[in-house]
């Protein structure tokens, strides 16, 4: 028998016995780190959720207007509320903030400063649209040429009353371009021409009302964190252009009388 046993007998501590050792020493080790977490991991994980979820909500600009100091700088994140309202903390309560006025807040501003100082910031279409204006659009529309240019659009006559749409405002994101070009146009009509102004500022507030984030968007913390930001640097941001409320705050005094 070449396979005849011999007299060199096989460990008592083999691989089997040495695996289920260490699986038992590995699950006591797991028991006991639950039952006594390390104080240090713990902190670091905290330290890590920390800087995940909160940035620092910049001050307003103007500080002058802040006499009680609610806009102080302080670092809390957002939360969005019913996919409507961001609501954040400031140092004396809560500020709950309409999304989609505060966006048309922040993209007004946006536009109409690129008019005032002829500033062009637009993105290229892959396919050109073309738009066709009435006899009386087509009539007036070189008059607006300048600030359709300067919100961000870039049209090319085709002839009689068409024109080819080859760019749009940048960041615009859904939307027809001729919709937006024809409200835009109409929005001017409206104004009636009395003042450049007025007109510049109708056409910026249409445009802003057509492409701001609308209420029932799920927005990312990042988002919202941007747009608070945005909203925050702008002097007036209490209300919308034609007068709507944007934000309103929760004090602390006014929180505390309802418990």
């Amino acid at each position: 028998k070449p396979f005849r046993e011999t007299n060199v007998h096989r460990p008592a501590d083999d691989w089997k016995a040495s695996y289920e050792k260490f699986e038992n020493e590995r699950s006591d080790a797991l028991l006991l780190d639950s039952t006594f977490p390390n104080p240090e991991g713990q902190q670091e994980k905290e330290a890590l959720f920390v800087n995940l979820n909160t940035e620092k909500i910049p001050s307003v600009i103007h500080p002058e207007n802040d006499e009680n100091g609610m806009f102080a700088n302080i670092s809390n994140p957002c939360i969005q509320y019913k996919s409507r309202y961001i609501i954040t903390l400031l140092k004396s309560g809560l500020v709950i903030i309409d999304q989609h006025r505060a966006h048309i807040r922040v993209l007004y501003e946006r536009y109409i400063n690129n008019i005032n100082h002829r500033h062009v910031v637009s993105q290229k279409l892959l396919f050109p649209e073309i738009v066709e204006f009435t006899m009386a659009e087509s009539s007036i529309f070189p008059s607006l040429a300048d600030e359709i240019k300067y919100l961000g659009f870039e049209l090319v006559h085709m002839g009689g009353n068409s024109y080819a749409i080859h760019g749009v405002p940048a960041d615009i994101s859904g939307g027809s371009p001729v919709v937006l070009v024809k409200d835009v146009v109409a929005a001017a009509i409206e104004s009636g021409f009395r003042e450049i102004e007025k007109k510049s500022e109708k056409m910026a507030l249409s445009l802003a009302k057509a492409t701001a984030i609308p209420s029932g968007k799920i927005m990312a913390l990042e988002e919202m964190e941007t747009l608070v930001a945005s909203l925050f640097a702008i002097e007036a941001n209490g209300m919308t252009p034609d007068g709507l409320p944007v934000l309103t705050i929760l004090t602390d005094e006014e929180l505390a009388t309802r418990f």
